[in-house]
């Protein structure tokens, strides 16, 4: 069997793509989303689909899940 690496892939819109490609260098997007979602699996892990909810509605501001979760971690 080869190597499985399972990829996500998400629709951007033309300007979401220009705008995070003139703010990250390609080789640290990899990085980057993959910390990303380790830390958007463990908050949901700890607070379910109210999290999900939150995040798509906005009800917390971008990215302050994440840092949150960091805060109460460390």
């Amino acid at each position: 069997m080869k190597d499985y690496r399972p990829r996500l892939s998400v629709d951007l819109t033309e300007e979401q793509y220009n705008r995070l490609s003139a703010l990250i260098p390609w080789g640290l997007k990899q990085k980057l989303f993959s910390t990303i979602v380790d830390d958007l699996i463990t908050v949901i892990e700890k607070h379910g689909n109210s999290a999900v909810a939150a995040i798509i509605g906005r009800a917390v501001k971008s990215g302050e899940y994440l840092l949150t979760e960091r805060k109460e971690d460390g």
